[in-house]
């Protein structure tokens, strides 16, 4: 191996690593600065040379963990051990090319055989973007992996949303179920499931609901989904007759939380969904509680300009709303075409 030089500044030693040249410089002066740029060029040679795609996700992995969420920890881990390791596991990480990540976005499938969908195939392929900057950094990698691309042949996972037929329905049946005025709330408001479950009576002043934090479906309480989320609006008179029969029917609960449990404390997301699901079926629809936020945006994509709702639903200023969120309402086409209709009219008279 070359030894390190000194050009008056700083130790520096260059070596060769996999046919590429590296370079590795250290200010400390004397023996000691000469034995740490030595002793730094030999270990990530040797690191580089022997490391396999394993033992750097691991390495990875315990970055995620000790700098992110448990959940987003947990959604890269399942990422890793459902469509890169038992792939890429034993492979050395010198020996990978960009063309074998993209392989992997090109193959993967669900567990049945079935395509994945394009939301799913784009989540693996920041994950593999994440950790080869990660390796970047401890160099193991030269450059990240930012060129990969999403098949565009990937199917889109459409989003359902309930018709006016079955949002009115929702409004005025189902009242024994306990959570009913909460998948009411989502329908008029456009919440996210785990923004309203987190809603405390405190949060409701003036008039004003502010958004302040989220339960998410493990459980935990956090700040919501972005700095978007944390967000204000006003009441109406459909969300005043939503609060006051919500009010009526836990007021001897006495619970700081709007949507409570049974027991008076914060519900969680599992502890609802048995609730939807006996009106879902009721109804004979597919929707999920999310779906109520895309109805609503849906409902409102007609009426209201984008940049306002984007502010009512917690959505930044480059998401494309209406593109992303808006569906087909029965009854959108035939106005649609009456309106068309009338400008053309009057622009070819």
């Amino acid at each position: 191996m070359a030894t390190a030089k000194w050009d008056g500044k700083r130790w520096r030693i260059r070596i060769s690593i996999n046919g590429k040249v590296r370079s590795f410089s250290c200010t400390t002066p004397g023996r000691r600065g000469r034995e740490e740029v030595e002793r730094r060029a030999r270990e990530s040679g040797r690191l580089t040379e022997l490391c396999t795609f394993e033992t750097a996700w691991k390495r990875y992995l315990e970055e995620v963990k000790a700098l992110t969420g448990p959940e987003h920890y947990v959604n890269t881990e399942s990422i890793g051990r459902n469509y890169l390791l038992p792939t890429l596991a034993d492979s050395r990480l010198c020996d990978l090319h960009p063309h074998d990540f993209q392989e992997i976005l090109w193959k993967s499938k669900k567990r049945n055989g079935e395509p994945l969908a394009k939301k799913s195939i784009a989540n693996i392929r920041a994950t593999i973007v994440a950790f080869s900057k990660f390796c970047k950094s401890a160099g193991l990698m030269d450059t990240p992996l930012t060129d990969l691309k999403v098949p565009r042949s990937a199917p889109k996972v459409g989003k359902v949303i309930l018709q006016p037929h079955e949002a009115k329905r929702l409004m005025i049946d189902f009242d024994g179920e306990w959570y009913v005025n909460l998948w009411r709330w989502l329908l008029c408001t456009g919440m996210r499931p785990g923004e309203a479950l987190g809603l405390r009576w405190s949060d409701v002043e003036n008039g004003v609901v502010t958004i302040r934090q989220a339960i998410n479906y493990r459980g935990r309480t956090t700040e919501g989904k972005n700095e978007n989320a944390r967000r204000r609006f006003g009441l109406n008179s459909i969300l005043e007759g939503i609060l006051e029969d919500q009010k009526n029917k836990t007021w001897r609960l006495r619970s700081e939380y709007i949507f409570c449990n049974h027991a008076g404390k914060s519900a969680r997301q599992t502890d609802c969904i048995h609730s939807w699901n006996r009106i879902r079926d009721e109804m004979e629809t597919k929707a999920s509680p999310y779906s109520l936020r895309h109805t609503f945006i849906s409902f409102m994509a007609m009426d209201m300009p984008e940049e306002s709702l984007k502010k009512l639903v917690g959505h930044s200023a480059s998401m494309d709303t209406y593109g992303v969120y808006g569906h087909a309402v029965n009854g959108d086409m035939e106005r649609n075409a009456q309106a068309s209709n009338i400008v053309l009219l009057k622009k070819l008279q």
